[in-house]
């Protein structure tokens, strides 16, 4: 899986994820066969990919080559005089290399629901259907319903408006 951006929508909710992620994932490590070294690597990649999106403001192409392990334009790395807290610069491809983590983890035999919760990796092919809706508002031409899925905080609404192919509802 790859971007095309960084959005700020991501930066303001992805740092969130990779830290719960980091501070679990050690828990979990014998389970899974992930060896200290690899843990040391996750550690290091989630403190300089929260780096990018925390404190570099400027640089796209830069966090673009960490990230994903490309970029399209020039890139200049940052320095650490500038940024004195830099955690220490690991290989380009973070994104890759937590999402092939997150795979074997799945994959493996031990894998559970409540895992998956706890790391925060539940992917949406998981997601349980609504198991009750309990009233609809409307307040002028919009509506507001109360969902209950389960243990979800949130529902994925797909809508079929005006004859168009059902589409998520808030494109």
């Amino acid at each position: 899986m790859s971007i095309s951006s960084i959005s700020s929508n991501a930066e303001l909710i992805l740092p969130v994820w990779l830290i719960n992620y980091r501070d679990k994932i050690v828990e979990y490590s014998s389970v899974f066969g992930l060896g200290s070294a690899e843990i040391s690597a996750t550690y290091a990649d989630i403190d300089y990919y929260v780096f990018l999106l925390q404190e570099l403001q400027q640089n796209e192409d830069y966090k673009q080559l960490m990230i994903t392990g490309n970029c399209h334009g020039d890139w200049i790395h940052p320095s650490s005089t500038v940024f004195p807290n830099m955690p220490p610069v690991p290989a380009p491809g973070i994104q890759n290399r937590l999402l092939d983590q997150i795979a074997r983890i799945k994959a493996n035999s031990h894998y559970t629901k409540s895992i998956g919760h706890e790391l925060g990796i539940i992917s949406i092919a998981g997601i349980d259907s609504i198991n009750s809706v309990n009233h609809f508002v409307g307040v002028g031409n919009r509506v507001r319903t109360d969902i209950v899925s389960y243990d979800y905080e949130g529902a994925w609404i797909d809508s079929h408006l005006n004859g168009a192919d059902w589409a998520f509802f808030g494109k």
